[in-house]
């Protein structure tokens, strides 16, 4: 009877009702075992830091899928698969991906204590901005919790955080704290009246780090402080200049950033950024893989903006959130990295902003470029990095183009130099479009020229500075320290000056002992 074809119609219709009812059967059984797999966190109040952190779809629904919903599993690759895709798709991952995340999705419409799937996902929607209605839509379709239990979850990471970061702050290892200020968006629809919501709310971010390689002996406070009393202070010479070996690291780093420029900018030069001698030198860097261990606390509506702010932050992150005794609040200063390069770019645009007439100042190179909203005193960080960036590089490639000794880049390219010759035009342009001029000639002064000179010097500390906090390696940054130091007093930004002068005697006299290699 099978082998006829009205047989296997007769057969097909008398069997499927039984074989649709056995699937079904099995399809339930095998979603009530994923619900209990799905609810290790019973309730979206047991959604804890650690376990959103370890949270990813191969480990959620993925391998307990196909251990305990096999069938599940086969059924929906039949339905999001034809016969064509079969055949000619090598890649599944993206049919995978939506398999198992319609697993998570009908789990989490099984039972509302089914939380490992649509609770993180309720966080990530909400941290991109979803609205209550889509939440709500998403709730529906299994993707996510209702609004009210998104905010009932976020209350709870909150109180989970807090936690977490309180008992950091008791560590005997100690903590490093940093915030900024933040500004909140509440609606563009305020009503203006006396005592209405402003439609800015400003605050301050705060978060703790904790401190890698951390040895509580040398951290005693009585030893930092009798270190301090005794202390001698900076020597311009010997403390603050560079020493021979980070001069020679600093060169280096510039050069190797000027044949990164060639290399990223044309095609003929792509292969020599891979090779050895022409990398950055590593300083101080932090491990392959490290990942600084992050405890967020609760965002408070001070403004850290001044003096009373500043202690007020203080107040609030150290006794009311961490409920630190008086005893266990020991401080010392450090320097924030993204403030030093905020400030340095805007001390920079300070110093060569000059008039848009004058080529070579950076009002001449804003208006070539036509970068708008520069003008002002301190305009947004990023749009001016990337304008200073530009010209940087548009700048090392003219320079480039002088030095090589080829009409062209592309010509140049042809001749396949050397890593070596690479070099040597690198130390060339350097010396040549790099370091300004430290004592007067008797030739003809180039303005334009010097101008350039001392924009490609400052600009290259910049470059190094935001690669070195990229790449990790805080010794790089050590080194640049009374370069910069000496960048901002020539900008006449004197109290960033004094803090990093600060930070340099610390770092050379009293935060230096046994243990104290926490960087």
């Amino acid at each position: 009877m099978v082998a006829d074809e009205r047989g296997k119609e007769v057969f097909r219709d008398w069997v499927q009702p039984m074989a649709i009812q056995v699937a079904c059967e099995s399809v339930s059984t095998q979603m009530d075992s994923m619900v209990k797999a799905l609810s290790t966190a019973s309730s979206i109040t047991k959604l804890t830091p650690r376990f959103l952190r370890a949270w990813s779809l191969k480990d959620t629904v993925v391998r307990p899928a196909n251990l305990l919903a096999p069938d599940v599993v086969k059924i929906l690759f039949s339905a999001l698969n034809t016969k064509q895709g079969l055949a000619k798709n090598k890649k599944k991952i993206r049919i995978l991906f939506a398999l198992y995340s319609i697993i998570g999705q009908i789990a989490s419409r099984r039972s509302q204590n089914c939380s490992d799937f649509a609770g993180p996902m309720t966080l990530f929607w909400w941290k991109h901005g979803a609205s209550r209605e889509s939440l709500e839509v998403l709730q529906n379709l299994g993707l996510s919790k209702s609004f009210d239990s998104a905010q009932a979850m976020i209350g709870s990471v909150a109180d989970y955080c807090i936690e977490d970061a309180c008992a950091e702050a008791r560590s005997p290892h100690g903590i490093m704290a940093n915030w900024d200020n933040v500004n909140i968006s509440t609606s563009d629809f305020v009503e203006q009246r006396s005592g209405g919501p402003a439609k800015v709310q400003s605050g301050t971010y705060p978060i703790l780090y904790r401190i890698r390689n951390p040895n509580p002996a040398a951290m005693a406070i009585g030893p930092l402080l009798a270190r301090a009393e005794t202390a001698p202070d900076l020597e311009f010479n010997h403390d603050v200049c560079p020493t021979l070996e980070q001069s020679m690291n600093i060169y280096c780093n510039f050069r190797a950033y000027i044949v990164r420029t060639l290399c990223r900018y044309n095609k003929g030069f792509e292969d020599y950024s891979s090779i050895s001698a022409l990398q950055f030198l590593p300083r101080r860097p932090l491990p392959d893989g490290y990942i600084t261990h992050q405890f967020p606390v609760r965002l408070s509506t001070i403004e850290e903006n001044s003096i009373p702010g500043n202690l007020a932050v203080h107040e609030d992150i150290f006794i009311t959130q961490l409920r630190l005794t008086s005893a266990e609040l020991i401080f010392q200063l450090g320097i924030g990295l993204f403030h030093l390069c905020l400030n340095l770019i805007w001390a920079i645009l300070h110093s060569h902003r000059g008039h848009e007439t004058i080529e070579g100042s950076l009002s001449f190179f804003f208006i070539v470029l036509e970068k708008a909203r520069l003008g002002g005193k301190h305009p947004d960080y990023h749009s001016l990095l990337a304008a200073l960036m530009q010209i940087l590089d548009g700048l090392l490639l003219d320079a480039w183009r002088l030095e090589c000794g080829s009409t062209t880049l592309s010509a140049f390219a042809a001749t396949k130099p050397t890593p070596e010759q690479i070099l040597v035009i690198a130390d060339r342009i350097l010396a040549n479009h790099g370091m300004p001029e430290r004592l007067p000639s008797s030739s003809p002064v180039d303005n334009i020229h010097g101008n350039t000179q001392r924009l490609i010097h400052d600009l290259l500390h910049v470059s190094e500075v935001t690669r070195a906090i990229s790449d990790g390696d805080f010794g790089r940054i050590e080194d640049l320290l009374g370069n910069l130091a000496m960048i901002f007093r020539g900008a006449g930004s004197k109290n960033y000056c004094t803090e990093i002068l600060y930070f340099m005697h610390n770092l050379k006299f009293v935060w230096k002992g046994d243990g104290f290699e926490c960087v």
